[in-house]
């Protein structure tokens, strides 16, 4: 291909038909830069990311236009080379209907030949072209050699460069169509963003009375901040979050997720997903072209340019193919003339082995495949940004996992607790109370096991603390509360104050759950003592003193608190499948030892890294990959990104950090590890797909050009099998989706 200065780098996408063009804009500009494509062969236009919508159905009716208008091309190039094949037809009314097809259907071929020529990157158009004017021209040069004694049957091959011309037209008008069912997935992302929203002008609550007045417009017109009126079974225009109402949304495109999600006041909702039966008053956070279907569509797209590994082997190949295949037809000319002296028969085997050589299988193995699985895995709420990760997914040794919110929920929760009284259910409240105003995730766990008992958290505080580190203190009157880590609330507690045997027993329950891991949280009051009250702390948040001063005869334990992070849901069942698919397992996390243990050990994870720093995982998935083989890595949070990065495979869950999904290949966009079943089972067979195209392509030129240079192969039997060739590729890839059910079937039965 000819090199143009300044454009670093050209990714394409034979399947969507776009191209990434990254240039230096003070070298080249973008008229520059289509002329240089024009100049090579092609022809292109800009992309407009924030009319991709509108742009993508300009392309699809355009491309209905051209198929339609390539059938009724294909369908007179067939009526013309269907009487060639007629025994009465004289030579010269053959020669006439051949070259009409010639000139005229086949004028595609050597205008792509040429151009292609020009560039310096030949193709499969100059192929057709060189061989079927061999063929048409050999026959012209012997019809007006011999003249009225030319017998046409015997000594004339219009009908082959007719019907080689036909069956290549056909079989691109197939390919087309079968290109655009591969892209079907994308082509219903696009679908999914609405047009037009309802722009809410006045609304006013009156008598419990809604008053609502809007206005219809286009979603370009809309800003952030706006307020859109989302009516029963209509689409959510934009991204952005429920100030009023309350529904159940349809986000199966986006996330997978079967199940309609119940919304409700504060929570986010997601541009194109549809509203069940409520009526939704929507603020705009994020407009079109940054929400999130436009960042999918674009990270899908985005990865679809890139090249997988194998395709750059295939690349390759090609660049060397075309002008081997015409060394290997000038050979059989050469040597079939030199060995058997009859030009005519060398000259046909020549032209059927360019017929027959057509790369366009071996260009569309790779990405078609590729095309299929991103929409698939879309489908299912799996976001792939690097194609070679997914490439890479059946190479995979190790699969390694987070704990906090990846196996767990990363949401406490209260599974015990103790008093050394019989106000056990007065404590809780108490601690409820305290933990009001923290967003610490113990506090949150206590409001919840409280509010699951039906109690309230009503008492007020005069003075409040959070401690970092330690936890939270209060007071009120002349009493002190302290709610936090044992070893800050144990450390002034006067044992005096508990019975011998009642204090034993409450601190065996709490050292037991010390040793299993659980987080703990401790209760304690203490009574005030005059000075202190004297301070007055009114604002709860004295310069260099806690807030309760000095506590009178020291603090009186009341409770401790047992939280456990629970699993989620479908995690064991996660590890199951993975040890099925024959993966070692491992798990890194920043816990403590006996927390870690336990959770592997319940999980029947093969092994486990506790008090993990962030470097740490990545060296961890070095030292695995060295031992083991390629390993990929789930995770969620900030700590997680540098591990991510190092794996061969980088897995984010969709609620993690966006230093997570950044540093991750692929985002599963619902948090449910429960994707990775889907997510490996589609690696597998697209990678086995991938294999079957190359097999399939490769084959068909390894059988069909020895034939063709022996001259056993008619030309429109090449033309055929050629056409052939591309279908096989196309149709082995939109069976993906099939091979897909079945893998997910066999790793549910193993499970």
């Amino acid at each position: 291909m000819t090199r143009r200065n300044g454009i670093e780098s050209v990714k394409v996408n034979l399947v969507h038909e776009k191209a990434r063009v990254r240039f230096d804009k003070e070298q080249v500009s973008s008229e520059d830069l289509l002329k240089w494509i024009d100049s090579i062969g092609f022809k292109a236009s800009l992309l407009q990311t924030d009319q991709a919508s509108s742009q993508a159905q300009a392309r699809k009716r355009a491309a209905k236009q051209s198929e339609r208008r390539e059938a009724v091309l294909i369908t007179l190039s067939a009526l013309l080379t269907l009487p060639l094949m007629l025994p009465w037809l004289s030579a010269w009314q053959q020669a006439l209907l051949a070259s009409i097809v010639q000139s005229v259907m086949g004028y595609r071929f050597y205008r792509g030949g040429y151009q292609a020529l020009r560039g310096g990157s030949p193709n499969m158009d100059l192929l057709v072209a060189i061989g079927t004017s061999a063929a048409w021209g050999l026959s012209c040069w012997k019809l007006l050699s011999h003249g009225l004694d030319v017998q046409p049957h015997e000594h004339l091959y219009f009908e082959a460069s007719a019907a080689v011309i036909t069956m290549v037209r056909l079989g691109k008008w197939l390919e087309s169509r079968a290109k655009t069912k591969a892209i079907a997935a994308m082509d219903a992302m696009q679908e999914l963003q609405p047009q037009r929203a309802f722009l809410i002008t006045e609304s006013q609550l009156s008598d419990q009375v809604a008053a609502i007045a809007y206005r219809e417009l286009a979603i370009d017109d809309l800003m952030v901040g706006d307020r859109v009126l989302v009516k029963p079974g209509g689409q959510i225009p934009l991204d952005g979050m429920v100030r009023m109402g309350e529904s159940s949304v349809d986000e199966s495109m986006f996330t997978g997720e079967s199940r309609p999600i119940h919304k409700q006041v504060g929570d986010h909702v997601i541009g194109g997903t549809l509203n069940r039966e409520g009526l939704l008053h929507v603020e705009v956070t994020a407009l079109a072209q940054r929400g999130l279907l436009s960042r999918m569509i674009e990270a899908i797209e985005k990865a679809q340019l890139e090249q997988a590994p194998i395709q750059r082997l295939v690349d390759r190949v090609s660049a060397v193919f075309v002008p081997l295949v015409v060394f290997i037809a000038l050979l059989s000319l050469l040597g079939g003339y030199a060995w058997h002296g009859d030009l005519e028969a060398a000259s046909i085997a020549a032209v059927s082995v360019l017929v027959i050589a057509c790369p366009c299988a071996l260009g569309l193995a790779t990405p078609t495949a590729i095309a299929v699985a991103t929409g698939l895995a879309a489908r299912r709420g799996i976001l792939i940004r690097d194609v070679a990760a997914l490439e890479c997914l059946h190479q995979i040794k190790i699969m390694a996992f987070d704990k906090t919110g990846t196996l767990t929920e990363a949401k406490p929760r209260l599974i015990a607790q103790a008093s050394w009284d019989a106000f056990e259910t007065m404590h809780l409240a108490l601690a409820a109370s305290l933990s009001q105003t923290s967003e610490h995730p113990l506090a949150k766990a206590l409001i919840e096991a409280a509010q699951a008992q039906g109690l309230r958290a009503s008492r007020h505080f005069d003075r409040w603390q959070a401690l970092p580190g330690r936890g939270i203190e209060a007071a009120s009157g002349s009493q002190a509360w302290r709610l936090g880590s044992p070893s800050w609330v144990l450390q002034d507690l006067d044992q005096a104050l508990l019975p011998e045997q009642t204090w034993q027993a409450f601190k065996h329950g709490l050292d037991q759950h010390v040793a299993q891991g659980y987080s703990l949280s401790v209760l304690a009051v203490a009574d005030l003592d005059s000075d202190s009250l004297a301070c007055g702390h009114t604002d709860g948040l004295a310069p260099r003193h806690t807030v309760s001063g000095g506590a009178r005869g020291g603090w009186h334990v009341l409770a401790w608190y047992a939280f456990d992070d629970h699993l989620r849901e479908g995690a064991k069942e996660v590890i199951r499948a993975v040890h099925a698919m024959g993966l070692h397992t491992a798990l890194l996390s920043g816990d403590a030892q006996v927390l870690v243990k336990r959770l592997a050990k319940s999980l029947g994870i093969d092994e486990a890294h506790a008090q993990m720093l962030p470097e740490q995982k990545a060296q961890v998935l070095g030292q695995l990959r060295t031992r083991l083989g390629p390993v990929a890595m789930l995770g969620d949070g900030i700590n997680d990104g540098p591990a991510l990065a190092a794996a061969d495979v980088g897995i984010a869950m969709g609620s993690g950090s966006d230093l997570a999904k950044q540093s991750a290949a692929i985002t599963l966009m619902r948090s449910d590890p429960s994707l990775l079943i889907p997510l490996f089972a589609l690696g597998r067979a697209c990678w086995r797909t991938i294999q079957t195209n190359l097999f399939w392509a490769f084959a068909f030129n390894a059988i069909g050009i020895p034939l063709a240079a022996c001259g056993l192969l008619h030309p429109a039997f090449a033309g055929a099998a050629m056409a052939m060739s591309s279908l096989m590729v196309i149709g082995n890839s939109l069976l993906l989706n099939r091979r897909l059910h079945t893998m997910e079937n066999r790793l549910a039965c193993l499970t």
